[in-house]
């Protein structure tokens, strides 16, 4: 990713808490962002997040909301991230800094949430239909509850984007 990034953004690598730099700082957003989906789309089907398969089990963290997050983070954020970059969406001069980390101002913010919720309602192509990225994340949570309760292995398949 550091390949596709301008100098000015002065990423080199992932760094989460606190982020450092821009890019860092939009991953975060983005990332927390996408984990409160897949847990509501857990919650929605009854699954209980705090039991994972991937993420180890720690009082507190919902393990299978992070699992879920591991095939999304990707074609979700990373490319929204890079897209907004792309397009000069976030200037550089839009983050501030506050002891060790950076932060989005207000106006990147509005920006970056906007751009979010956008991406999450653009059509991807999942397994033999076109949806939404809010509606796969729904019907990935609901197989991944078929699974478990068929114990049918083969009921979950990970996300492919075509």
């Amino acid at each position: 990713m550091e390949a596709l990034v301008p100098k000015e953004f002065g990423f080199n690598n992932r760094i989460k808490q606190p982020p450092r730099d821009p890019v860092n700082a939009m991953l975060s957003l983005g990332y927390t962002l996408l984990f409160n989906e897949i847990l509501t789309g857990l919650l929605h089907v009854g699954l209980h997040p705090y039991v994972g398969s991937l993420h180890s089990i720690s009082k507190g963290h919902p393990a299978l909301a992070s699992d879920m997050m591991e095939e999304l983070r990707a074609p979700i954020v990373d490319s929204l991230v890079l897209s907004i970059i792309s397009r000069n969406m976030i200037a550089p001069e839009e983050f501030n800094t506050m002891g060790k980390g950076c932060y989005l101002n207000s106006n990147a913010r509005k920006t970056f949430l906007r751009t979010f919720n956008k991406k999450m309602r653009s059509v991807n192509q999942y397994f033999s239909g076109e949806y939404t990225y809010r509606e796969t994340i729904g019907m990935q949570c609901r197989k991944y509850a078929a699974a478990i309760m068929n114990e049918d292995t083969d009921m979950y398949t990970a996300l492919e984007i075509r």
